[in-house]
């Protein structure tokens, strides 16, 4: 003992001086031969190569650490390591010693070899020759110094040691590197560091089989790798307490998938074949090729091997074929891996796990997609509208040659008995084009993945623009679009829009679009009659549910009125019309397959077109009496044959004129023309449909034919053969029992006068032609005799003329008139005339030529009154 510390003290005083100067140090170099005992730190101070290093050993006084070490092998590095990156902190010595292991490159045969134990890290040594190897990655320049009084050996490093990086380190500037290949199970590394603190444990002394991006996408879909990614702290994928068990469940699985690529113990370098367990069980055969540079598994060589990390050694896969060993998905699972986690946590709260756990259940669920759905929370009832019994394929829908582009199916809503008897609540799906693709809509909600439904077990999933609600009630799921205001109208004023719960539910026949079009008289006469309008609307509403897509062809039902309904179900050839033949109507009723409405107390059917039935009738004398055309109807019953027509309902169309318009026609009920007047208003029944489709030839019961023209919503009626004149048709409507009579009301009457002179001709017989010749032959006599008179008297009337010229001289100066004033105006007797000369015992011959009426002339007037005198007539004898 007193010898060794002898040694020791001598060794500390040369030492020193060693470290005075180089010259010191050279001077106990070369005098090694000469003192037989040296230690690691001797080694150090002998090779002026490890000046820095020593000097940082003896500064933070790790000296006699080293000194009492044994059977170590010392990591020194030259004074160049420390210019490069070397920070000057406080030096761990750990870093630089490896335990329970004295390394001499000479001994390693080339290659790559690892070891676990002894070093604070995973330790790879690449030996590519005696004089050239590396030591995790940094080239060892001076090999294999050796102390005499230690057990242990010096290697010399080109750099410092440098920490080895964590895990998520190291699989982060792999995937850098690798330009993101191995992004997949980073994130779900990642995420389960997040909530497992000490998860680094589970990696310690572990061999790592990464699985690139590849070697997951070959063993999981899409979906399940959403799932495994899932970040299980995120607050919006787990929202509500109830669902640690699922969070359980999503700790396991990612646990499932690392078992699965962890085996025990650090396994890389050269390997013999040989076979090791994962942790999830499996066996695996391992080997190494290429001198340990490729770690080979089960025969699939590695895309990178010996990657070292803190605790650990991984070698990254393209394919790993067991990876999905032990997996079990389901629908939950799915369902979270869509981020539809709030849909998820509904189920569980409301006590419908089974739905989305249960692989071995045929089941279709709509689930909405998460960023579209606004809704805080789902009923119970909701949640179950989201789901149907079996596996629905949304791609053939309407596929089979265009056989139905709409579908009803039952949802698994089933408990509301009051409103529907037990049935299970339904749904509609239906393909539409819009925007130039076809879409498939469920209660017009778009079904976003139709054509790429998610399916795991017997589960298939699709997802919905939005969420479904449950139908709504009556007069919400009729839309103003559907043109049924006339017939919501009525059953408001009939209080037949909320109907009581009956345990049945209700189908209901709703006339819409032009179902009512041609029936504005009937209407009328209905508002009238509010007893036949409430038996009319209540025969199309009844107890019990009727689907289009109904595989029965009978069913029994009542309706409100309280009649027993039987129906008659056939579906059309062309697949896509439902002749629905009821005991209460007299016609078929046609529903179109598939366009069923659902509400919340049943179903309602849209009508196209209007049927009556039985229980209200409406005739051709209601039809008329509507019109309020009362002389019109005084006319028709003028006539027996006419009022046969209107009391036995015969298959005949009548065109009333309004009451006004009647007033200005010249016709009345001594009018000998009225029959023919009436017979230009009656149309057979054959023509009737062309006057309802205002078609251009139209026959009436007095032989002449109407055309019809169409200006904007309204028909306007004229004579083929007559002149241009036209009539409008107000209102028209038919009989319940017979669409070929109808009643039209029109504005004005169409006027016989209207008719072609020469068409509108007297037919006479022929004794009444001969003794229209015999009066024209004695008019003709009359006529003769009666010129002869005339002419008679002219000559007679010349003679008198002749006496007066002889009397009075035919001078244009000699008045026409004298003594005639204008107060007394020559007298009218025959005595009174006479023939006077110039010259008499009158007046003078100015005051003849100028009476008093000629003196109020102007003076300055060139011309005066012409005298008329009295005229001369010859004395009788």
């Amino acid at each position: 003992m007193v010898i060794f510390l002898l040694v020791f003290l001598i060794y500390c005083s040369l030492m020193q001086l060693g470290l005075a100067s180089k010259d010191g140090l050279s001077a106990v170099q070369l005098n090694t031969e000469d003192f037989p005992f040296t230690t690691v730190v001797d080694v150090l101070s002998q090779n002026v190569e490890f000046s820095t290093f020593l000097r940082l050993v003896q500064r933070d006084r790790h000296i006699p650490y080293l000194n009492g070490l044994d059977n170590f092998t010392l990591l020194a590095p030259v004074n160049s390591a420390f210019y490069l990156k070397y920070e000057h902190n406080k030096l761990d010595i750990q870093d630089y010693v490896i335990h329970n292991r004295v390394l001499f490159s000479k001994e390693l045969e080339p290659g790559f070899h690892l070891y676990s134990d002894g070093y604070r890290y995973p330790l790879l040594i690449q030996v590519k020759s005696h004089q050239i190897y590396s030591i995790n990655g940094i080239t060892v320049v001076e090999h294999d110094l050796q102390p005499s009084m230690q057990n242990a050996s010096v290697q010399g490093l080109s750099e410092t040691i440098r920490d080895v990086p964590p895990l998520l380190d190291v699989i982060a500037g792999e995937n850098e590197n690798n330009e993101g290949d191995l992004s997949l199970f980073s994130r779900i590394l990642a995420s389960f560091y997040d909530v497992e603190e000490p998860m680094e444990k589970s990696f310690s002394n572990k061999t790592l089989l990464l699985p690139a991006n590849s070697a997951l996408r070959d063993q999981f879909n899409e979906l399940e790798i959403k799932y495994l990614t899932l970040p299980i702290t995120d607050e919006r994928a787990f929202p509500r307490p109830n669902t640690e068990s699922n969070l359980d469940q999503i700790i396991k699985d990612k646990m499932r998938i690392f078992d699965a690529c962890l085996i025990n113990g650090l396994q890389g370098g050269l390997l013999n074949r040989t076979e090791v367990p994962t942790l999830n069980g499996g066996r695996h055969q391992i080997m190494s090729v290429d001198q340990g540079a490729t770690f080979v598994l089960d025969g699939i060589s590695a895309a990178k091997s010996n990657v070292i990390y803190e605790n650990g050694v991984l070698h990254t896969f393209r394919l790993l074929p067991h990876l999905r060993q032990g997996f079990v998905f389901n629908s939950e699972k799915y369902l979270l891996g869509l981020n539809c986690s709030q849909f998820v946590a509904e189920v569980h709260f409301r006590g419908l796990s089974s739905l989305i756990n249960d692989n071995s259940r045929s089941l279709t669920i709509f689930v909405p997609e998460p960023s579209n759905s606004h809704n805080p929370g789902f009923s119970k009832y909701a949640l179950l509208y989201h789901f149907t019994d079996g596996q629905l394929d949304l791609s053939r829908l309407g596929s089979d040659d265009e056989r139905r582009k709409s579908e009803l199916h039952d949802s698994l809503f089933c408990s509301s008995n009051k409103k529907l008897g037990g049935h299970c609540q339904r749904f509609k799906l239906e393909k539409v084009n819009f925007k130039k693709k076809e879409v498939v809509l469920i209660n017009g909600r778009e079904v976003l993945n139709y054509d790429h439904p998610l399916t795991i077990g017997n589960t298939t999933i699709y997802l919905t623009e939005d969420e479904l609600t449950l139908p709504p009630d009556f007069i919400t799921i009729v839309s103003p679009l559907l043109h049924c205001s006339k017939s919501l109208y009525y059953l408001q004023n009939l209080n037949l829009l909320d109907l009581p719960g009956n345990f049945r539910g209700y189908t209901i026949l709703l006339p819409c679009f032009d179902s009512w079009t041609n029936f504005d008289l009937v209407l009328d006469y209905l508002e009238r009659n509010v007893t036949a309008l409430n038996g009319l609307m209540k025969s199309f509403m009844f107890n019990g549910l009727l689907y289009s897509d109904t595989k029965s062809t009978v069913a029994s039902l009542t309706d409100l009125n309280g009649q027993d309904v039987h129906a008659n179900i056939e579906h059309e050839t062309n697949g896509k019309d439902v002749s629905l033949q009821l005991n209460t109507f007299d016609s078929p009723i046609i529903l179109t397959e598939g366009k069923d409405l659902i509400y919340d107390q049943g179903v309602v059917h849209l009508l196209k077109s209007m049927s009556f039935p039985k229980l209200v009738q409406v005739t051709l004398k209601n039809l008329l009496d509507t019109t309020g055309s009362s002389d019109f109807m005084e006319f028709l019953n003028a006539f027996e044959s006419f009022a046969n027509i209107i009391n036995n309902d015969e298959p005949y169309s009548f065109i009333v004129p309004t009451a006004r318009s009647l007033l200005y026609e010249d016709i009345n009920l001594n009018s000998t023309t009225l029959e023919q007047f009436i017979k230009l208003h009656i149309i057979p029944g054959n023509s009737t449909a062309a006057l309802i489709n205002c078609d251009e030839d139209i026959e009436t019961l007095h032989g002449q034919h109407l055309g019809c023209h169409r200006m904007a919503s309204d028909d306007f009626l004229y004579l083929k053969s007559g002149i241009e004149k036209e009539v409008r048709i107000l209102k028209k409507g038919c009989t319940s029992s017979d669409n070929s009579a109808c009643v039209f009301l029109v504005d004005r009457p169409i006027s016989l006068s209207w008719l072609k002179h020469e068409k509108y001709s007297i037919s006479l017989p022929g004794f009444a032609l001969a003794i229209g010749l015999m009066l024209g032959i004695l008019f003709f006599a009359l006529l003769s005799i009666c010129v002869s008179v005339a002419c008679l008297g002219k000559s007679r009337k010349s003679d008198y003329e002749e006496n007066e010229n002889d009397c009075s001289p035919s001078d244009e100066h000699t008045p026409l008139m004298r003594n005639g004033t204008m107060n007394n105006p020559p007298s009218n007797d025959v005595r009174d005339y006479g023939c006077e000369t110039e010259t008499g015992n009158g007046p003078s011959a100015d005051q003849t030529e100028r009476g008093p009426f000629a003196n109020t002339y102007s003076t300055k007037s060139v011309s005066t009154p012409i005298a008329v005198g009295p005229k001369f007539f010859p004395p009788t004898s």
